[in-house]
C-alpha cells in the first residue's frame, strides 16, 4: 500500500493555483528547544510526553512538476490540518521544508498510536490548490519519553531515525 500511496502524487486538472488563503507555516525553526522546554516540564510535573517527527514524502516531486507555490499552498494547508489536530499545550514547529516536529505534552503510549494514525490520515489525505488536487504521504516517527533518550537532542534524533526506518 504504501509504493501505491507514493506513486500516487497526481494532478486530476492543470491551471494555475490561485494565491492560498490560508495563514502561512511558519519559517524553519529549530525543535530541540522547543523539545527540551517540553522535557524540563516533563521532569518538573511527573508527566511523559511524546515527540513526533513529520515528513511530507512527495513534497519535493511536486514542487519541481508544478512550482513552488503548488508546493507552498500544500506545506501552509498541512500546517493547518497539524495545528487543528494538535492541542494548545502541545508545540508545533516547521523543522524543513517538509518535516514538522510535535511534542506532546503528557502523552503516553496508549494515547500516541491514534494520534499518529490521525496525524497520519489527515496529512496524507488529497490537497485542492487551485483546480489540482494532488496527495502526498506522510511519514511519522514516535517516541515516547521517559526513554533511554535522556537529552531533548537524543529523543529528537531517535524519534528521526524512526521516521527514516519507516521510509526505507
Amino acid at each position: 500500500m504504501l509504493q501505491s500511496r507514493q506513486e500516487s502524487a497526481s494532478v486530476i486538472l492543470l491551471h494555475p493555483p490561485k494565491p492560498s488563503r490560508l495563514p502561512q507555516a511558519p519559517d524553519n525553526e529549530p525543535f530541540v528547544p522547543a523539545v527540551e522546554r517540553q522535557l524540563a516540564a516533563c521532569r518538573r510535573y511527573g508527566a511523559r510526553m511524546a515527540v513526533l517527527t513529520v515528513q511530507l514524502d512527495g513534497l519535493a516531486p511536486l514542487g519541481q512538476r508544478h512550482g513552488l507555490a503548488v508546493q507552498q499552498a500544500v506545506v501552509d494547508a498541512a500546517w493547518q490540518r497539524m495545528r487543528s489536530r494538535v492541542r494548545g499545550v502541545d508545540h508545533l514547529v516547521r523543522v524543513a521544508v517538509d518535516t514538522f516536529g510535535v511534542a506532546l505534552f503528557s502523552v503516553g503510549d496508549s494515547v500516541l498510536g491514534p494520534i499518529e494514525a490521525r496525524l497520519f490520515d489527515e496529512l496524507s489525505a488529497p490537497y485542492r490548490v487551485g483546480s489540482l488536487v494532488v496527495e502526498v504521504m506522510a511519514v511519522t516517527g514516535a517516541l515516547v519519553w521517559p526513554s533511554e533518550a535522556t537529552s531533548a537532542e537524543a529523543v529528537v534524533q531517535a524519534a528521526h531515525e524512526l521516521r527514516l526506518a519507516k521510509m526505507a
